[in-house]
C-alpha cells in the first residue's frame, strides 16, 4: 500500500486504536483521568482488522474493521460514559475501530488483501508528542489487563 500512496508510515510504536479521543487535557486534571479510565472494566477479544480504506479530507490510509466485538464495544461506551459523567470532553463521534496506517498519503486504491487479528486485552492513556521524526504516541497510564 506504502508504494502506492506515499505518504509517512506510522511508527511500529505508534499504531493504536483509539477509543476516545480527548484532544488537549489540563494537566492538573490528569490524576482524575487515569482514576475514570482506571474505574473501566477492560475486556479481552480479538478484533480483526479487515478492511482498508482512505479518508480524502486527511490523507490517512487505514486498516479497520467491519465489525466490533460486543465487549470491545462495551468497554469503549463504558469509557466514554465515564468520562461524560466527570466532565471530560471527547471526540463524539461513535467508535469505528481503525488503525492509521500512512499519513500525507495519495489514494492507494487498494482494497485489504487479507485479515489481522488485534487482540485487545486492556487500554491505556496516551500522550501524543511532536519530535523530528513526526507523531510519537507515548503511555502516560494503562488500565489493568483484563483477566
Amino acid at each position: 500500500m506504502h508504494k502506492v500512496s506515499g505518504g509517512r508510515m506510522t511508527r511500529p510504536e505508534n499504531l493504536h486504536l483509539t477509543l476516545a479521543f480527548l484532544g488537549p487535557t489540563d494537566a492538573t486534571r490528569l490524576a482524575e483521568l487515569e482514576a475514570v479510565a482506571a474505574s473501566v472494566k477492560t475486556v479481552n477479544c480479538i478484533l480483526t482488522l479487515d478492511e482498508a480504506g482512505y479518508w480524502k479530507h486527511n490523507h490517512i490510509a487505514w486498516a479497520g474493521s467491519t465489525k466490533v466485538p460486543d465487549k470491545l464495544a462495551g468497554m469503549v461506551q463504558e469509557l466514554r460514559d465515564a468520562l461524560k459523567k466527570n466532565g471530560f470532553r471527547f471526540d463524539p463521534k461513535p467508535f469505528k475501530p481503525h488503525v492509521t496506517l500512512i499519513r500525507d498519503a495519495k489514494d492507494p486504491g487498494v482494497p485489504a488483501k487479507r485479515s489481522i487479528r488485534w487482540k485487545v486485552s486492556g487500554f491505556s492513556l496516551v500522550r501524543a508528542y511532536r519530535d523530528d521524526l513526526g507523531l510519537l504516541y507515548r503511555v502516560v497510564s494503562s488500565c489493568p489487563k483484563a483477566e
